[in-house]
């Protein structure tokens, strides 16, 4: 996926299904919206999310799909609102 500088770590679905957050060793969060291309499923980068010092760990969407928790190696734990 292009959006990040170093490898994905690991990614959450939206509880919609349309998206999908990705967290990277760069400190980054993706947000990937899904593109319907013939027959071909594409992803497309959205937003790159950036406030982590150090890689991330692990994301959860809320069941809204509004709040997404990230926690990183940084020892925080951040909640964006999307």
């Amino acid at each position: 996926l292009d959006g990040h500088t170093r490898s994905i770590r690991c990614i959450s679905w939206h509880p919609l299904g349309n998206l999908f957050a990705s967290a990277s060793f760069d400190g980054t969060i993706g947000i990937w919206r899904r593109i319907l291309t013939g027959i071909e499923l594409q992803f497309e980068c959205i937003d790159l999310l950036e406030g982590h010092d150090n890689e991330i760990k692990s994301l959860s969407w809320d069941c809204s799909g509004k709040l997404l928790a990230s926690c990183s190696r940084d020892k925080s734990v951040w909640i964006w609102e999307l």
